[in-house]
């Protein structure tokens, strides 16, 4: 696509504009940028990656960008990734792809995922990062075929379905990929998922996940569409984490625990996704979440680098 990095010992993208690529042929991998087994730090920050693509007639994967296998931290930031789609006979998946950063530090922090298209986890995938943290992005009109409209988390175990060519993928790419508990979980803070859709399940977000359960908290769902868990299908052995959150419970596929979830209309303001000033969202979050006697805190400020009052994370404009 735009840009291949491999082994890079540390790399900063800033203040790009990454539009309209194309990639084409059997397989198809970060159309805007690709970032392989990075040595060190890797900033992605301040960025338009608009309408790329990848039409593979295999499977794809990053159709804005795709990082695999870093052994630093990684924090991605104030991007807009917008309208890139991601298509294959076999899989396709995410306009962000993010590979097994086990107990490295991820941020995703402030981006804003519009629009894009895939067959699972349309606006993000995560695959065995378990030191992930998300916060204060806006996940909006994302449309994934079969699941995870938003976001799709994966726990890869090396045992599956023999016949799936998922599994079969993920199997010949990292034969020796192995979970186990690490005490740690990826954390969802502040975001706000508002009209994305699956065709299965998990209209916003879905994870099929066994030993290291994610944790969300001070987030508003709305309007998100799919058959089964309209919010979240959780499939896996554990129960998530799903804390001081606006939603319909009626609309979480799978079990969770938490407390002081609230159901209301989020009230957005009519010209923008700025929650409005009556909004029972506001005030409604909570500064720090204790898990597993470890704390998960609130980020300082919002989106906008403005600071939050115990909130939700309200939304700039699309």
């Amino acid at each position: 696509g735009g840009i291949y990095a491999y082994k890079v010992t540390s790399m900063g993208i800033l203040n790009n504009s990454i539009s309209q690529n194309e990639i084409n042929g059997y397989r198809g991998y970060g159309a805007a940028m690709e970032i392989l087994n990075p040595q060190g730090g890797i900033l992605v920050e301040s960025n338009g990656m608009i309408s790329n693509s990848i039409n593979a007639t295999y499977g794809s994967a990053g159709s804005a960008m795709r990082i695999l296998n870093p052994i630093s931290n990684v924090k991605v930031t104030d991007n807009h990734m917008n309208h890139n789609t991601a298509s294959g006979s076999e899989f396709s998946y995410a306009c962000f792809f993010l590979w097994d950063a086990l107990e490295q530090d991820v941020m995703v922090d402030r981006n804003r995922f519009i629009g894009n298209m895939a067959e699972y986890g349309a606006a993000f995938y995560s695959r065995n990062s378990n030191k992930l943290r998300v916060s204060n992005n806006i996940f909006f009109e994302n449309q994934a075929e079969t699941a995870g409209g938003a976001i799709m988390l994966f726990e890869f175990l090396a045992k599956g379905d023999p016949d799936s060519p998922v599994y079969q993928e993920m199997k010949t790419q990292m034969p020796t990929a192995q979970v186990k508990s690490t005490g740690s979980h990826a954390c969802f803070v502040n975001n706000t998922f508002l009209v994305n859709e699956a065709g299965v399940r998990g209209g916003a977000v879905y994870t099929h996940v066994d030993v290291n359960y994610p944790v969300f908290f001070n987030s508003i769902f709305s309007g998100n569409t799919a058959s089964f868990g309209k919010d979240i299908f959780s499939y896996g052995t554990v129960p998530i984490v799903l804390d001081h959150s606006n939603f319909n419970p009626a609309n979480i596929g799978g079990s969770y625990t938490g407390d002081d979830n609230i159901y209301c209309d989020p009230s957005f303001e009519e010209d923008s996704l700025h929650l409005a000033s009556n909004s029972g969202c506001i005030n409604a979050g909570t500064d720090t979440l204790m898990v597993d006697e470890s704390p998960f805190c609130c980020p300082i400020t919002d989106i906008c680098l403005l600071y939050t009052s115990d909130a939700a994370d309200e939304c700039v404009n699309v």
